[in-house]
């Protein structure tokens, strides 16, 4: 108890203690023992995080208990980095060096929690450089470049310093580091850009190290703007920390090559393709997951070949397509939506399976928008699908010519309030939004069931036409009559073409 009042006492007092003027010039250096750090002037930039992180751990840290790798420690800021993490795991010990918990702090509206984050830089600085994995030096130093500025910022002149100093430590064996994988080459050279820019030294070596980061930002992306290996989550965070360096050199007035800003165009462009009308981005790990910059909106289709995703755009209906690649064979997976509302998600539960040497092409014209996704499977059979959606968006047609196609079925989900019905004899159905207009289904060389809640579509054994199935937005007086009127109109097969 009396150690944890202790500490706490020195850190309350840290702005008086911190500094010390020199004999005869402005600068501070610092007296207190946890600041022994060479006075260094910092004249860079601060860097903005693209997403604000959660308090909930800098609260944890000031009460002692440091939380990482799903263990728990009680420890005081100044021993947290050596006789308290002793006895801890080594995943402990390398997330606690990563120092993502910066961003927790940084976020934190109470100033003694920005005096406590300094106390532990102070303690890292005062043992000897920590044993990490290359990734983790590099985490370090880009969270220090990003974070400690703007902590150190609200501080005294020897926070400042001392934050300074921190950079240049962690820079050191970055600067050494020889990258194995373009991913690491763009993460060393991010690291090294912030670094550069948080602290302003002299660094000849700066414009070798942007002309790095396009070449390995380029080896990571298709031309699409898509990641060669990655998902769209990864590819947000990766733009995310693009964003942050990227506004820093605009900021310090550095010069910002062009292939760079070629290279973030083109993310921009592929997640403005995958924008739904809130925002948010379709077929992303996370759900409500958003790009860290504004992006424009779309107004007409788009294909993005190499990922395999496309957005076909008729008026108020948008249709966004994830389809097989020439890198990888997907079912296909489809989500509407009507004048912004979520209509149906539809997704292939059975196909032909794996196939190669696919291709993908997407035609417009002021009829409406055709995606095509074709490619051989086995010997001398091709796969066919195609996705149409009409100019004013209320007409979609999915056509799936398959070999042996009697296996192929598609099961439609919908909206919880959505209303759900099959006539025909299970050959067509309707869809009841609990806002909006409805939309009928009408299914050729198939049928249509209902299912635990959704539209099962699953085509006919034996029959050698593809299976067709259409989604037509209907207005109040076109919806079909009910059972007890429709007078043998009940036999007949739904109108399709």
């Amino acid at each position: 108890m009396a150690d944890r009042v202790t500490s706490l006492f020195r850190t309350v007092l840290h702005p008086v203690l911190s500094t010390l003027r020199l004999h005869a010039g402005r600068e501070r250096l610092p007296v207190s023992l946890h600041h022994a750090v060479p006075a260094v002037q910092l004249s860079g930039v601060i860097l903005a995080r693209p997403t604000s992180a959660s308090t909930c751990v800098a609260e944890a840290m000031y009460g002692g208990v440091y939380a990482f790798a799903g263990t728990s420690i009680t420890a005081l800021p100044d021993t947290v980095f050596s006789s308290a993490s002793a006895s801890a795991s080594a995943a402990w010990k390398a997330e606690l060096r990563r120092m993502d918990w910066l961003a927790s702090f940084r976020a934190s509206a109470r100033p003694l929690h920005g005096l406590l984050a300094l106390r532990l830089l102070a303690g890292w600085m005062k043992q000897p450089p920590p044993r990490q994995s290359r990734a983790g030096q590099i985490a370090t130093l880009f969270n220090l470049a990003v974070d400690a500025p703007a902590i150190a910022a609200a501080q005294s002149p020897a926070a400042v310093a001392l934050a300074a100093a921190a950079i240049l430590r962690a820079q050191v064996p970055v600067l050494r580091m020889k990258p194995a994988t373009p991913a690491e080459a763009f993460a060393r050279a991010m690291a090294l850009i912030a670094a550069h820019l948080s602290t302003r030294s002299s660094d000849t070596h700066r414009l070798r190290i942007i002309t790095e980061l396009a070449e390995a930002l380029d080896a990571l992306l298709h031309n699409d703007g898509s990641m060669r290996d990655g998902t769209i989550d990864d590819l947000v965070q990766l733009q995310g920390e693009l964003a942050t360096v990227m506004e820093g050199l605009e900021r310090a007035e550095d010069i910002i090559s062009p292939q760079l800003l070629s290279l973030r165009n083109r993310i921009n462009a592929y997640l403005s393709m995958l924008s739904r009308t809130d925002g948010t981005l379709a077929f992303a790990e996370a759900a409500g997951l958003r790009s860290h910059v504004s992006l424009h909106a779309l107004r007409e289709s788009a294909l993005a070949a190499d990922a395999g995703h496309a957005r076909l755009v008729g008026t108020q209906t948008l249709a966004f397509l994830a389809l097989s690649s020439p890198r990888q064979s997907v079912p296909l997976r489809m989500e509407v939506t009507d004048a912004g509302r979520p209509l149906l998600w539809l997704e292939q539960v059975q196909g032909t399976g794996a196939m190669n040497g696919l291709s993908s092409t997407l035609i417009c014209a002021a009829g409406g928008s055709l995606a095509e996704v074709q490619g051989p499977v086995g010997e001398g059979q091709r796969q066919h699908l195609a996705i149409f959606l009409s100019g004013d968006g209320s007409d979609l047609r999915v056509e799936d010519v398959s070999p042996g196609h009697a296996a192929v079925s598609y099961l439609l989900h919908v909206p919880e309030q959505t209303k759900l019905s099959t006539t025909h004899h299970g050959t067509a159905a309707m869809i009841v939004p609990a806002s909006g207009a409805a939309w009928q289904l009408l299914v050729r060389a198939g049928s249509v069931e209902l299912e635990s809640g959704c539209l099962r579509i699953v085509a006919e054994a034996g029959n050698p036409n593809p299976l067709n199935f259409a989604l037509k937005r209907v207005s109040r007086q076109d919806r079909p009559a009910r059972p007890g009127k429709q007078r043998g109109r009940e036999n007949a097969a739904p109108r399709l073409l």
